[in-house]
């Protein structure tokens, strides 16, 4: 997700787990397990959290005036929200992981841009593994949303093959399987967010895929407003998909914002 999205993303009170093999509480796998509105855990960055406000402050104090919330960035005066410290790089996040402090969350963002070094995009599995391993060792909790792009990496050991669409290879190549030992992991379906059916069916293979691999891992959905979506788009496939996922990420921009507060609106008006 590029640096200038609001990042919107369900936070839950999650213990951090060992190292080598995904385990959690019994309360972790609760989450993962039931059917779960999205309600006041949510994450964006920290200047969308004052944008949205600017559009509908009641919306933006019911999202993100909560501990259970997250900011993707620094701490918003005047909001509970917890601050998530953001990388699109592991050799980024390794370099900086002991300045760092015990319980923090951290979120891993690799997809097939500039950000991510060639290695990282090439290995996903490899790096996913490796930064949350790193991030547990050092007391952290983790996030990782591996984007589809990635099946398009040149050198990749694992690509969309001819006759296969994205989401395909997305599966084929296990990209669910490889964030079992994160903490939540994202599904970065907003893709296929103008067709709710596409939408609803990949976040339903994706979601086997990943809990097969851990069933203990909470998972969230990606939604946007950055592809020209509606705020009506959004809530559909919010709908469609909110008894399968513990919550969601929302892209948007400075211009979109006001799309993604409508989105937001609808959203708390229907209990989310």
């Amino acid at each position: 997700m590029a640096a200038v999205t609001l990042a919107v993303v369900v936070a839950l009170a999650l213990p951090v787990r060992g190292l080598a093999v995904p385990t959690a509480s019994a309360k972790l796998g609760h989450f993962a397990a039931q059917a779960t509105s999205s309600a006041g855990r949510w994450l964006a960055e920290s200047g969308s959290v004052t944008e949205i406000a600017a559009n509908s402050r009641r919306d933006a104090r019911h999202f993100f005036n909560s501990s259970r919330s997250f900011v993707l960035g620094q701490a918003v005066k005047g909001y509970a929200a917890v601050p998530v410290a953001g990388f699109r790089s592991f050799a980024a996040f390794a370099n900086a992981v002991g300045h760092l402090r015990s319980g923090q969350w951290v979120l891993y963002d690799n997809e097939h841009w500039s950000f991510t070094p060639v290695v990282e995009q090439r290995h996903p599995a490899t790096y996913m593994r490796k930064f949350a391993q790193l991030a547990h060792r050092h007391g952290l909790k983790v996030i990782e949303t591996p984007a589809r792009d990635l099946m398009a990496v040149p050198g990749g050991d694992c690509t969309r093959q001819p006759g296969q669409t994205t989401d395909q290879a997305y599966l084929a190549c296990h990209i669910p399987r490889d964030a079992r030992y994160a903490d939540v992991y994202e599904i970065q379906a907003q893709a296929d967010q103008p067709n709710s059916s596409a939408y609803t069916g990949f976040v339903k293979s994706a979601r086997r895929q990943a809990l097969a691999a851990n069933p203990h891992l909470v998972l969230l959905a990606g939604l946007t407003t950055d592809r020209g979506g509606s705020a009506a788009q959004i809530v559909a496939c919010w709908k469609s998909t909110s008894k399968l996922v513990a919550g969601y990420w929302m892209n948007t921009n400075a211009g979109t914002i006001p799309v993604a507060t409508d989105a937001l609106t609808r959203i708390r008006q229907a209990g989310g």
